[in-house]
């Protein structure tokens, strides 16, 4: 190695060491008439909250679909499970899941078709009955597996819309780990805003996986340094900074250590470490 080397390595080592509603005042307007509803309500919390339709009546073909998959065991109950998801609409949906009980299987397929069919239907049923003990009667069974398989199936069809109804919905029991949900999701699609929905979410100690950071680093590293910088110091972020530095050292690890010997002594050593690491193995 070229004493020029040498001593670059040794002095970058020193340097590392919602508004009120119109018609409410209509005082000469009769009061409406609510049908009964199976579904548990929310409280009313936020004009933002997520709201579900009332659940449909069932139709005689889902309610006589619902009869036998209840009777019915085997290969016969999942071949009538399937038809009746076919044919059921959103609002059938709970019903449906309702009737298979604890079957985490049946729900997790029943929950994908639901998503599939209205997601924000979806939520807004979960989000209702997240305020209901789950062994109340008409409560929805698995609510936490209903609403992570609701946002992984939103998410990889429309990322911002699960996104927007995350962030507009008031806090409940659940919604931070669906926050988790999607920011794993949206990972695998965009790295920068999947870190950018961790600091705007203030998602702490989570670390979603950072397979593709290295690859989005690889493109302009400055910039995905200055981006994870921005989450702070916590393990997520001091975890994305080392696959930066990993992609750094590959192109330009001279540069990546000018840059580290800037920062704050904590980022200072993760990004630094792994950028001398790696040019030390070359």
């Amino acid at each position: 190695m070229k004493i020029t080397t040498i001593c670059k390595l040794g002095g970058w080592v020193v340097a590392l060491a919602i508004g009120a509603l119109a018609g409410s005042l209509r005082s000469s307007k009769p009061a409406e008439q609510h049908a009964p509803k199976t579904a548990i309500e929310a409280p009313a919390l936020a004009p933002a909250a997520p709201v579900a339709p009332p659940e449909s009546a069932l139709s005689a073909v889902t309610e006589a679909a619902i009869k036998e998959i209840t009777a019915a065991t085997g290969a016969r109950r999942w071949l009538l499970l399937l038809e009746a998801a076919e044919k059921a609409t959103a609002g059938d949906m709970p019903g449906l899941i309702r009737s298979v009980r604890d079957d985490s299987t049946a729900i997790r397929m029943l929950a994908a078709r639901w998503a599939e069919l209205d997601p924000k239907h979806m939520f807004g049923s979960i989000y209702a009955d997240s305020f209901a003990p789950e062994d109340s009667p008409g409560a929805l069974p698995r609510r936490y597996e209903l609403g992570a398989v609701l946002f992984e199936e939103w998410a990889k069809r429309d990322l911002a819309g699960a996104v927007k109804a995350l962030t507009d919905a008031p806090a409940f029991s659940m919604r931070e780990s669906y926050r988790m949900t999607v920011v794993s999701a949206a990972m695998k699609q965009d790295v920068e805003q999947g870190l950018r929905m961790m600091k705007e979410w203030n998602i702490r100690g989570y670390i979603p996986d950072m397979r593709k950071v290295t690859e989005w680093a690889a493109r302009d590293p400055q910039r995905a340094a200055e981006v994870v910088l921005q989450l702070g110091n916590d393990s997520a972020g001091q975890e994305a900074l080392r696959e930066v530095g990993k992609a750094w050292a590959q192109t330009d690890p001279e540069g990546g250590l000018r840059f580290a010997a800037k920062l704050d002594a904590r980022a200072r050593g993760t990004l630094g470490a792994e950028l001398m690491q790696a040019w030390a193995q070359r």
